[in-house]
């Protein structure tokens, strides 16, 4: 499909007919009605504050050392 430029569009437009430019501003109306505008992101700052038990940090720090005592069970 080839590409249309908007200022082509405009040149096109420009040589219609006045009926015709109605009926082109009256479906384009109808198209940009189509349109669902893109939702304003939700900020998340705060959402996860209280999700986790305050002593996350440890219990995370112990499973992440949990492999190294099971490295030197190994060798």
């Amino acid at each position: 499909m080839n590409s249309i430029s908007i200022e082509q569009v405009k040149r096109l437009a420009e040589l219609l007919s006045p009926a015709d430019k109605q009926h082109l501003a009256k479906f384009l109306n109808q198209q940009a009605g189509n349109i669902t505008p893109r939702p304003k992101p939700q900020s998340l700052r705060g959402t996860w504050k209280d999700a986790f038990p305050p002593d996350l940090d440890a219990e995370l720090k112990e499973i992440r050392s949990e492999w190294e005592m099971h490295s030197d069970e190994h060798y």
